[in-house]
């Protein structure tokens, strides 16, 4: 199906360093300074900013300019689209939407910085670098020596005043409860988690609450993102759950029991229709841009389900709306003729990927998945379903040319590898015929119903030519998201990858095979290896350049396989949404919870 892409000058220079490039493509030169990480034995207080990335930069409390009125107002409800469902209302249980929806009423140790100068950090991106990231729940911390994390909690705030925790104080055994909850190591809890990652905090040994507010993390190992890792930088965050709360129901899983320390709290819950959330009178935290203000601001914030696009921009249209994202560029063009008042922002969005099921014939034959990768044209393909106009993906990666120290452009690969990166269906049909596949085979494709299908439907029509017979399989994203992290699908998945500015370390967690999302269940001996002397290694500039190294080898075993990069996607909202600019994801890939507590609404003209 082919697909014009608008020509937006400055947006399609942007994706020069927003998604990966083709081999013929210039790779970015902007330097990147990698954070050293001391090891040292010392004991530092530390406050905020935190600046243990891979990737950092200078730091700054700029106040971020509100779009018109200064003097924020109080009241008012705030409609936002969301196009499926959240699953869980227990961050115990990990899916995506709902992790990232339940931080509007639970909350973390830490958070992305609001007060960030928007010039040096648009917060348009999928991780949040270090320098960007600040304390929330805990007021400061010190580390006395690299096996030991001591957390200062805030004194004063409070659960929300619901049953059975009714307001009372958070204290430090909070913290040490829900950690303890996660990783089987203590309040009755002997085993660790299954349905969340772990391999980020795998070095943990023990959480304990030192006295009423101070928490102390002992680790087995020198981890030098550790700090990074628990104030956020790790998906998915960590909220705090009470002890009550588990205690008397056995889990937060049915909403009407959802209680947290944030900013809103759970009113209504629909299926497939809405989330209503209403502002918590007794939040703890003020708005440090506008000194001295409680916040939220708004007194309701309601998530509509609407999976349809379509309809979501029926609705904005309307006024039924005040925010949506995701939208393409047909529809964006369309708001902003018969909508003109609308205000909007363009973003990049992920590349397009096929992850295998690895340990599964026939793709455990890296020559089969050599040969759906030559099979597939990848610039007629981009240029096709997004138009000529904008940049495309030459091949897969999490680590994206944005990212310069760790980055390699496909020219600089062994010869051998850029050849299965380029066009060839007699190439690919003889790699599956010494595979022991000359007559092809038949997989499928684990989709929901809100991805690219037509898209899908290209690739399968290229697969068909060496004898592949791909069958896309699209569910609702519940039943989905049930048969990836079950493990239960036989063929591939679609995938995003090449977030614009990911951690890259971060990212690699897709091929780790404790993590939730190993959903090819990689498990390569090397890889593991190679990603644990990663983490635990203490100095910086080594960390990047064997970051680098397995960057490349993850390539070159085609785990996934490479479809086309991403093209633009629009956020809009009206105009009487202040104190926003545009920021869209926040400490996770769907998660603006940080975003409204800090907006208010002004009609005044």
């Amino acid at each position: 199906m082919k697909r014009q892409c608008i020509w937006v000058g400055a947006s399609c220079l942007l994706a020069l360093s927003m998604i990966l490039v083709a081999c013929s493509a210039k790779t970015t030169t902007t330097p990147t300074t990698s954070a050293t990480i001391s090891t040292t034995t010392t004991t530092t207080t530390t406050t905020t900013p935190v600046t243990t990335s891979e990737t950092t930069s200078s730091t700054t409390t700029t106040t971020i300019p509100v779009t018109a009125s200064n003097t924020p107002k109080y009241g008012g409800t705030i409609s936002v689209a969301i196009d499926r469902s959240p699953v869980h209302f227990d961050p115990y249980y990990y899916d995506t939407i709902s992790n990232d929806l339940q931080g509007n009423w639970m909350e973390d140790l830490g958070q992305a910085d609001w007060t960030t100068d928007r010039n040096k950090f648009n917060f348009k991106a999928n991780s949040i670098p270090a320098e960007y990231q600040t304390g929330l729940l805990a007021a400061s911390w010190d580390i006395p020596d690299p096996l030991t994390y001591v957390f200062h909690i805030r004194q004063g705030i409070r659960w929300q005043n619901l049953p059975p925790v009714n307001g009372r104080e958070l204290v430090a055994d909070d913290i040490a409860y829900t950690w303890d909850r996660v990783l089987g190591t203590g309040h009755g809890f002997t085993k660790p988690d299954a349905n969340v990652t772990l391999a980020n905090f795998v070095n943990i040994v023990s959480v304990t609450a030192t006295d009423k507010y101070t928490v102390t993390f002992k680790l087995s190992k020198a981890t030098p993102l550790f700090l990074y890792n628990i104030l956020g930088g790790a998906s998915p965050v960590r909220p705090i759950v009470p002890k009550e709360v588990v205690d008397k129901y056995g889990n937060l899983e049915d909403w009407k029991v959802a209680v947290g320390t944030g900013p809103f709290m759970v009113q209504d819950y629909v299926r497939d229709s809405s989330l209503t959330l209403t502002k918590n009178p007794n939040y703890w935290q003020t708005d440090p841009s506008h000194p001295g203000n409680q916040l939220p601001y708004i007194d309701k914030l309601s998530f509509l389900i609407i999976p349809d696009v379509g309809t979501q921009v029926a609705a904005l249209r309307a006024g039924k709306l005040d925010w949506t994202w995701r939208l393409k560029w047909r529809d964006a063009d369309s708001l902003k003729k018969t909508t003109p008042t609308l205000l909007s922002e363009v973003y990049p969005r992920t590349a397009k990927a096929l992850f295998l099921r690895v340990d599964l014939k026939p793709f455990t034959d890296i020559r089969v998945r050599e040969a759906l990768q030559m099979a597939l044209d990848t610039k007629v393909i981009g240029a096709s379903y997004y138009g000529p106009n904008c940049e495309q993906v030459q091949f897969p990666t999490f680590v994206n040319s944005n990212v310069t120290t760790v980055y390699t452009p496909c020219n600089q690969y062994p010869q051998d590898v850029q050849d299965h990166f380029t066009y060839n269906v007699e190439g690919a049909k003889k790699l599956l015929a010494d595979a022991g596949y000359p007559t092809g085979f038949s997989t499928n494709v684990v989709m929901y119903n809100t991805e690219e299908v037509d898209l899908a439907q290209v690739v399968a029509s290229y697969f068909s030519k060496i004898n592949v017979q791909l069958e896309l399989k699209v569910y609702d994203n519940a039943t989905r998201s049930s048969i990836l992290y079950a493990r239960q699908q036989t063929g591939m998945n679609w995938q995003q990858v090449s977030d614009p500015n990911p951690n890259p370390l971060s990212s690699m967690l897709m091929y780790y095979p404790t993590t939730t999302w190993d959903f090819g269940n990689v498990n390569d001996p090397y890889f593991t290896t190679q990603y644990d002397n990663i983490r635990n290694e203490p100095d910086a500039a080594k960390r990047t350049a064997m970051l680098k190294d397995l960057n490349v080898y993850v390539t070159s075993q085609f785990w996934q396989i490479g479809i086309t990069g991403g093209e633009y996607l629009y956020i809009f909202w009206e105009p009487w949404l202040k104190g926003y600019s545009g920021e869209c994801q926040t400490q996770g890939p769907n998660n603006t919870a940080w975003v409204w507590e800090h907006v208010w609404i002004d009609k005044s003209k």
